[in-house]
């Protein structure tokens, strides 16, 4: 879904104004609750492109469904995409793709769920596991008591996947290598690259393996320091395989993830984020710096910046919360501390939350367009 020749003129034509302000990433993320409607996409991007905003990261698997009609979701649980009735006879993926690249506006494909496989919540199935779980319940991650439901904060639950299982990889690399394929997507970003907690990783899967490298079954304790880091670096083995499949498919689409910060997302989800930098699994990195108040947010992007060498740090564009409860006056105090420290970017949690701190954004930083980094 490339634009026309007379979109790719208009943005030529244009080009000259992109000097006007150094690369920066300027994104954000538009979630499900955006993609209603052909209107809604078209009117979030008029705001976003008004702005100066660079890039979307937009929700493609959430839920236990994807947004665009999947063959590789059909063939794994027999189900082609979202039953939400918003979504009958549309593509939404296509029409965001179309709809911002004529505005000049990069996208990224969000896999917002990740290893998340289904939500009680949502269209669960018979099994209350969503579609691609009840077909494949080998798949299904537990914990050391057997059990695989992980609460929702509501009274519902979410069911989670085997991570160490070679087929839940190959199935999620899969869906993002149809998407490179189909889809002229600028980025994909992979979320929830963890673990719901460390009591996960007592499927017989996980288990079997962690025995064939180790001589014995899984520790007791969840917490043990070798049973943490054998579980995390299976994370990062499965980020190299991602960033590789996708490369392979395209060289030029950005591999990105949102991860949790330091040193809550290793100690509680096995998620070492930094040593997927360290290994070249990421092009960029957008950390959940989520804050209300700028000293609390500059405290806590420099406790994650620590963790990275000074040419790691220039891929870090961190998350800035930018929903109610984070007035307008924060976000632009958190932007500048974004530039101070040099980084190449922000990326705001989420667009219905932004609109009302876009003029003031617009204002005071954002006053002309900007280059995506790295892109032409």
């Amino acid at each position: 879904m490339r634009p026309s020749r007379s979109v790719l003129a208009a943005v030529l034509a244009a080009a000259p104004s992109l000097a006007a302000q150094p690369p920066e990433v300027r994104a954000t993320w538009i979630a499900r609750d955006g993609l209603f409607s052909r209107q809604k996409n078209a009117a979030t991007l008029d705001q976003l492109v008004a702005a100066n905003v660079n890039v979307v990261c937009v929700d493609v698997w959430t839920r236990g469904y994807t947004i665009w009609p999947s063959e590789v979701a059909f063939a794994a649980g027999g189900v082609r995409q979202d039953p939400d009735p918003d979504y009958v006879g549309r593509d939404p993926l296509a029409e965001v793709v179309f709809e911002a690249h004529r505005r000049g506006i990069e996208v990224e494909a969000w896999f917002e769920y990740g290893f998340c496989f289904g939500w009680s919540g949502w269209y669960p199935g018979p099994t209350g596991t969503g579609p691609v779980l009840a077909a494949n319940p080998t798949w299904i991650a537990r914990d050391q008591s057997g059990n695989s439901q992980v609460p929702d904060g509501g009274g519902g639950w979410f069911t989670w996947a085997v991570h160490e299982h070679p087929d839940v990889r190959r199935f999620l690399i899969d869906l993002a290598v149809e998407v490179v394929d189909r889809y002229d997507v600028d980025g994909v970003q992979f979320d929830r690259v963890r673990y719901p907690s460390t009591d996960f990783g007592y499927d017989p899967v996980t288990s079997a393996a962690w025995q064939a490298a180790n001589g014995s079954p899984p520790p007791a304790n969840p917490n043990a320091a070798a049973w943490k880091r054998w579980r995390a670096d299976g994370l990062i083995a499965f980020h190299q395989q991602l960033y590789a499949a996708v490369k392979a498919r395209r060289a030029s689409v950005r591999v990105t993830n949102a991860p949790v910060i330091m040193p809550l997302s290793y100690d509680s989800f096995l998620q070492d984020w930094p040593a997927w930098v360290a290994v070249g699994a990421l092009d960029l990195v957008y950390p959940q710096v989520y804050r209300t108040t700028v000293s609390s947010y500059t405290t806590t992007l420099d406790q994650q910046l620590a963790y990275l060498t000074p040419a790691q740090r220039q891929l870090v564009a961190p998350g800035v919360r930018a929903v109610s409860g984070t007035p307008t006056s924060a976000v632009l105090g958190m932007v500048q501390a974004n530039r101070q420290r040099g980084l190449p970017g922000h990326v705001f949690w989420y667009a219905e939350g932004l609109y009302d701190d876009l003029p003031q954004l617009q204002a005071n930083y954002f006053q002309a367009p900007a280059a995506v980094p790295g892109r032409p």
